[in-house]
């Protein structure tokens, strides 16, 4: 008698997690708190510690000094974890420079405001993570911290301000799991790279203890021009050779325990997507809704796509996704309009170059102070672009307009025919948007109009006509 073969079932995974509600502000912190000796907090954030924490909780007056004193105490053996809004980036930068350079294994928090920032923190040679949910922050702060340690470099992990007040359902990591995956600090283990055993041994601290209290050395401060070439060069054999695989490793070793993967970029597509929208941070889970509408409404076939790391591995799996699509508009979040930088753009053309050997049809969407909170009109314009039958816009703010014909103002209307006057092309970097989201702009400058006093409304109509 034959009988059917059982389907193995499907291996549950050690450590999937407990159902949890938290806000973006607090998970990263609460987790923090459970496995470092010391945080330092920017003087700026509002974080109360919990009262059963052993963590010890210091606030600074600048993030210099947060940097400096996290960095301090981790050459002495302490984890250590910074958190900082991003605001004065200059400080921020040259404090993770000097940790990298001196392969301090701190994690960074930043609240990311722009996209420059994050050109800047790329190029340091820190290890890079960007979260756009709870669950994201939560879990690439563990990988991190890990990745940190194994490195010997710091870790940042980045997330926007939207992210920071939303309060998501989330799998909370069990203790057991950053017992059996991130360890203490004092722990040993096995040195990760040849290079890191000629220094410790077979076996080293898992933070190690760089300066050691009871045995003080002198630190030569400065160096010669030959010993500095010669330190950056081993740094790039011995320590940044290695950073690729160790980071790959524990990602792999993390969905493995948790389920959850984060290798590769996280996308919202179809099979046959034909163009491609690529944001960082809640964006993506906003416009996730609006390509699915517009495919089943107008048939345009969209997809989205957001990097969880900026790894060699991240962008090649990007440029494999974006290298057969026709169109990709990457929203680039910048402050500072009139420089014509594109960081996040320029790094997936970049990889498409090196893995594909063309460049792409890159659109660039600025978005210079909105802090994602555009209208599901503005997104669906975005999607409209790349799908136009005649050329697209290759480069456009949100949010912009700069032609209101239905207000019907009768100084608005100069004022707008002198901008056309002097500047033709202005509508050229700015979306055409449908009939209803119009309507909905003027209804609101009409009642910004009618409530202003009558010697600020100058200034109102001014406001008006680039709003």
């Amino acid at each position: 008698m034959l009988f059917k073969k059982k389907k193995e079932a499907k291996q549950p995974t050690p450590f999937a997690g407990r159902e949890a509600f938290a806000s973006g502000k607090t998970v990263a912190f609460e987790l923090e708190t459970m496995y470092c000796d010391l945080i330092a907090l920017d003087h700026t954030l509002k974080i109360q510690p919990g009262s059963k924490t052993a963590c010890r909780i210091e606030k600074t007056g600048k993030s210099s000094d947060a940097i400096s004193y996290a960095a301090a105490a981790s050459a002495t053996g302490l984890r250590t974890a910074v958190f900082s809004h991003s605001e004065k980036s200059a400080q921020l930068i040259d404090g993770l420079n000097d940790a990298v350079a001196k392969h301090h294994p701190v994690v960074f928090h930043f609240t990311s405001p722009n996209n420059a920032f994050l050109q800047h923190v790329i190029d340091s040679g820190a290890l890079i993570f960007y979260a756009n949910d709870v669950q994201a922050l939560a879990d690439l702060s563990i990988i991190g911290r890990v990745a940190a340690e194994r490195t010997l470099l710091p870790s940042v992990v980045l997330s926007d301000a939207r992210l920071q007040n939303k309060i998501q359902l989330y799998l909370q990591p069990e203790k057991e799991l950053l017992q059996h995956f991130a360890g203490a600090a004092r722990e040993s283990i096995e040195a990760p790279t040849p290079a890191q055993e000629m220094v410790f041994g077979k076996k080293r601290r898992r933070v190690p203890r760089l300066i050691d209290l009871d045995k003080p050395l002198g630190v030569l401060n400065g160096i010669n021009g030959t010993f500095a070439t010669h330190s950056s060069t081993a740094d790039y054999v011995f320590s940044a050779s290695h950073d690729e695989s160790i980071v790959q490793q524990c990602m792999a070793e993390f969905a493995k325990l948790t389920g959850r993967d984060y290798r590769t970029s996280r996308t919202h597509a179809t099979s046959d997507a034909q163009h491609f929208i690529v944001a960082e941070g809640t964006v993506y889970h906003e416009l996730c809704p609006i390509v699915d509408y517009l495919a089943l409404k107008e048939n345009i076939k969209c997809g989205v796509l957001h990097l969880n790391a900026f790894t060699t591995q991240a962008l090649k799996d990007a440029a494999e996704k974006l290298a057969t699509v026709r169109n990709v508009t990457v929203i680039e979040n910048l402050h500072n309009t009139s420089t014509k930088q594109k960081p996040l753009t320029r790094l997936l053309q970049q990889a498409l170059i090196e893995n594909h050997g063309k460049t792409g049809n890159f659109i660039t969407a600025i978005d210079s102070g909105s802090s994602g909170e555009n209208s599901v009109a503005i997104y669906s314009a975005i999607v409209r672009n790349m799908a136009s039958v005649s050329e697209p816009k290759t480069r456009y703010f949100l949010g912009a307009h700069f032609s209101q014909p239905e207000l019907r103002l009768p100084k608005l209307e100069m004022l707008q025919q002198e901008v056309s006057r002097n500047y033709p092309d202005v509508e050229k970097i700015a979306l055409s948007l449908d009939t209803a989201e119009k309507r909905m702009v003027v209804g609101k400058q009409a009642t910004l109009y009618g409530e202003t006093l009558v010697e600020d409304k100058e200034i109102a109509l001014l406001c008006a006509a680039f709003t």
